[in-house]
């Protein structure tokens, strides 16, 4: 995939800091465990996915909330660090979100998240960042701020069809999805385990189906390194992901979507796409941290490189 001019991609989500203890396993209830070592790391799936997407090689604007704290501060930094449009972000009056995250030495982790400002992005926030919001491309959103103001905007741009963006939704944490109006969902991209909790349905069978019939176009489904299998109503077939040794799969799902982002403000076809986002997400599984694992265009390519191109 070859970097074109820069696209245009709006991402409305979360901002967080997180708190990172390493472990080499998780505790049982009411257990104590010793840590390996502890960071701190700019975070949140929304903000992560802004800074994937815009080291990918995309203008980017992040549209949330965050609080009146250093945390907030550090954040916004980050972000500006990383060429992301901050203009729009707003502050409350209480905490900038956090993430406590544990991560094994296998690189799985358990995540608790503390919302703070993320919690009060509301409808009036949502009015506000609409005429900004439909000058781009693609828009990115997940579940980490309120399901009403989501659904919200997903009814706005339902009401702007003819001018909306491409609109991805990462569906995480899980929530069920039929409270959506999701007809404006042009691609969601659930990982593998996320798919019960999706249609509050745990059979062991295929639920994409259902999915569709929600109303979204396409369906992505993640598998880590085992790749991501499309589905629509046309067509249906699978990517493989690649084998690396992992560090971490904190934002790995992030930067899987940033390139997903990426790649279909840039026109390609989705097998192309979706390789692209599964050697995204291979390379930040490979590293630790959240935004810092995030790799740039050019790690990505020469990634592919050496993996046999496209």
């Amino acid at each position: 995939m070859v970097s074109k001019m820069a696209n245009k991609i709006s991402v409305f989500g979360s901002l967080n800091m997180d708190q990172v203890a390493k472990v080499d396993r998780f505790p049982r209830p009411g257990e104590t465990l010793k840590g390996k070592d502890y960071f701190s790391a700019p975070g949140g799936k929304g903000a992560n996915q802004a800074v994937a997407a815009s080291r990918l090689g995309a203008e980017v604007s992040m549209f949330g909330l965050i609080g009146e704290d250093v945390f907030g501060e550090e954040l916004i930094s980050e972000l500006e660090k990383d060429g992301v449009d901050v203009g729009f972000l707003e502050r409350r009056s209480c905490s900038t979100g956090l993430a406590l995250i544990q991560v094994d030495k296998s690189g799985e982790n358990q995540i608790v998240i503390i919302p703070g400002a993320n919690g009060k992005v509301d409808n009036n926030y949502v009015d506000k960042s609409l005429e900004k919001i439909l000058e781009t491309d693609v828009l990115l959103l997940q579940l980490e701020i309120p399901i009403g103001a989501i659904n919200y905007l997903l009814n706005r741009l339902g009401s702007e069809a003819e001018s909306a963006p491409a609109v991805i939704l990462d569906p995480a944490p899980a929530s069920p999805l039929r409270q959506f109006n999701l007809n404006p969902v042009d691609y969601l991209i659930p990982n593998e385990g996320e798919l019960g909790g999706l249609l509050e349905d745990e059979k062991t069978r295929d639920l994409k189906p259902e999915l569709l019939d929600l109303g979204v176009n396409t369906v992505i489904v993640t598998k880590g390194s085992e790749g991501a299998s499309y589905f629509s109503e046309r067509e249906s077939f699978s990517v493989p992901g690649f084998s690396v040794e992992v560090e971490d799969t904190t934002a790995a799902g992030d930067a899987f979507a940033g390139a997903m982002a990426v790649g279909i403000a840039e026109g390609e076809n989705p097998r192309d796409v979706i390789k692209f986002a599964n050697a995204a997400g291979g390379l930040a599984a490979a590293s630790s941290g959240a935004q810092p694992s995030l790799p740039s265009r050019e790690e990505v390519e020469k990634f592919l490189k050496r993996r046999g191109g496209y």
